[in-house]
């Protein structure tokens, strides 16, 4: 049941596939609702193999609605329009669909609202969604949508978790010859040091994932300060900066830590630096 779906994607970090009795055959109308994101892009590499040969797919984002009788507000309308369809392209760029005919639609209203209506004009057999997106201009979070598509859409529902891990297994899908170095306890302030000396001032997003919670974003499009770690390795500090704080900076200590993992891509350039600690683990995934 839906209550189940919800339940699941809460606790886990495994895309789960709501199927609507009578469903069971490959997907030939697909409504994908994207916001551009990490996590989209990665509901949507999911979905690609649930795809028939002759599927149709829908990339449908939820934009802002405004009365655009002023001029300026217009311009600004256009503005924002062509940034989506700029934003659809590169996604398909990023996300090959093949063979598939591919239509954009962007909607004005309420995300969960629209998206159901389009669900039904579209004659939809699957809904595509992120749990824990984040929006184009911050405009969708798809993480408040999903309960209402899994309750109420009239078609199957494929809801991917945005999670930390998710996020990570993201990276791993665009970049081949990932690789993941666990960082030696006994050396880990020294590491961390060199870490921060490689990556300090990059863009990063900051999430916690809990077994209970679920995923927790901390925050995103944070320059990164620097980490460091105590003596018995048992704490590690993730400092970043803000524009706002005038050269200061912000800390957020991780304690009871149990090992430390790094992920870099093909060329050696640190994608994500994961701190595993009692209850969970914290990502810092860099931009």
């Amino acid at each position: 049941g839906g209550e189940t779906v919800l339940r699941l994607l809460q606790l886990g970090d495994t895309p789960v596939l709501a199927v609507e009795p009578g469903h069971g055959a490959p997907a030939r109308r697909v409504v994908v609702a994207v916001d551009f994101s990490p996590f989209s892009q990665y509901a949507l590499q999911v979905a690609v193999p649930l795809l028939a040969p002759d599927a149709s797919v829908v990339l449908a984002h939820a934009g802002v609605h405004v009365e655009a009788d002023d001029p300026v507000l217009a311009a600004r309308v256009t503005d924002y329009r062509q940034a989506v369809h700029g934003a659809m392209a590169r996604l398909q760029q990023r996300v090959p669909l093949g063979t598939h005919a591919v239509e954009e639609r962007v909607l004005e209203g309420d995300a969960a609202d629209t998206l159901l209506t389009l669900l039904s004009r579209e004659r939809a057999d699957l809904v595509v969604l992120a749990t824990h997106g984040r929006g184009f201009w911050r405009r969708l979070v798809l993480g408040s949508v999903a309960s209402a598509m899994v309750r109420h859409a009239p078609c199957s529902v494929l809801c991917v978790p945005g999670s930390a891990r998710t996020l990570a297994a993201a990276r791993a899908r665009q970049h081949a010859g990932v690789t993941t170095r666990r960082l030696a306890t006994t050396a880990l302030d020294a590491e961390l040091d060199r870490f921060t000396g490689r990556n300090a001032g990059r863009l990063c997003t900051v999430e916690v994932h809990h077994p209970d919670l679920g995923a927790q974003v901390l925050g995103e499009g944070l320059p990164l300060v620097g980490a460091t770690s105590d003596r018995r390795a048992e704490e590690v500090d993730l400092m970043f900066g803000a524009a706002a704080l005038a050269g200061r900076h912000i800390t957020h200590r991780i304690t009871r830590v149990t090992a430390v993992d790094l992920v870099a891509d093909a060329a050696g350039h640190d994608q994500v630096l994961r701190v595993v600690h009692d209850g969970g683990d914290t990502l810092v995934a860099l931009q």
